[in-house]
């Protein structure tokens, strides 16, 4: 029996491959050249840069419309991953989207160590004072920050939960609702294929905690300026996409 069983699987290293070997050049292959041929793309694979977007219609999107009618936040951190801190919060407040950039109020809130307190204070203060605002952000770290401040601030769950429902991920709304022609779905991939740029050059999150490693050593306050336009220009990238998504439900209702 042990014999039979060691041939068995011999057999079946043996076989396994050959039979999915057949499979893949007698059927995939000769079925990927007619589709080829006859033109045929089932996957929509092809790049089409007569498109502007690869757009696809969610009622995700119906849902942002509805949510940001009376006003909402646009909310970035810069984080010390390594440190696991957030040295910066950044608020950006639109009451409508059809107010100028430059009338927009960005609050940045510096987050020292050893005055967490105030941070928080502030923050609480930003986002209870317009409780019906949601909170859009680009990724799931800043959620998360949020939802550690309000434990660290001893919140019932159903505070927690009510603050958390608040939050919406512009990133994964993308993901759900668009096929564009990038590689990823980066912040900066997206918001400068929608024609963003950011005041500095060449910045990135690393730069930004780079500069806030200078600033502990020098407290010279050119790094934290950098910072803080860093954090702005973030913000405003991620306005850029939320009006984007915005503006083509529009069109379409």
């Amino acid at each position: 029996n042990q014999l039979w069983f060691k041939f068995g699987i011999l057999l079946g290293k043996i076989m396994s491959p050959l039979v999915m070997a057949l499979i893949f050049f007698l059927v995939v292959t000769p079925t990927a050249i007619i589709m080829r041929i006859i033109g045929k793309d089932l996957l929509n694979l092809k790049f089409n840069n007569k498109k502007k977007s690869y757009w696809l219609n969610k009622n995700d999107n119906n849902d942002l419309l509805k949510k940001i009618y009376s006003g909402f936040y646009i909310f970035d951190i810069e984080s010390n991953p390594d440190d696991k801190h957030d040295f910066l919060y950044g608020f950006l407040e639109i009451n409508n989207l059809f107010t100028k950039k430059e009338d927009l109020i960005y609050k940045p809130i510096l987050n020292l160590k050893n005055n967490k307190g105030e941070s928080y204070r502030q923050i609480i203060e930003i986002l209870f004072s317009h409780k019906e605002w949601p909170v859009l952000h680009y990724g799931e770290t800043e959620k998360i920050s949020i939802i550690n401040i309000a434990k660290e601030l001893n919140f019932s769950f159903e505070e927690i939960h009510s603050l958390s429902s608040r939050f919406i991920d512009l990133h994964t709304l993308i993901r759900k609702s668009w096929i564009l022609p990038l590689k990823n779905y980066g912040l900066k991939n997206v918001s400068n294929w929608l024609g963003f740029e950011w005041a500095q050059k060449n910045v990135s999150g690393s730069k930004a905690l780079y500069w806030w490693i200078q600033y502990q050593i020098t407290k010279n306050e050119i790094f934290l300026k950098k910072i803080i336009q860093y954090n702005k220009d973030d913000c405003l990238a991620t306005l850029k996409i939320a009006e984007y998504l915005i503006k083509n439900q529009l069109k379409k209702n």
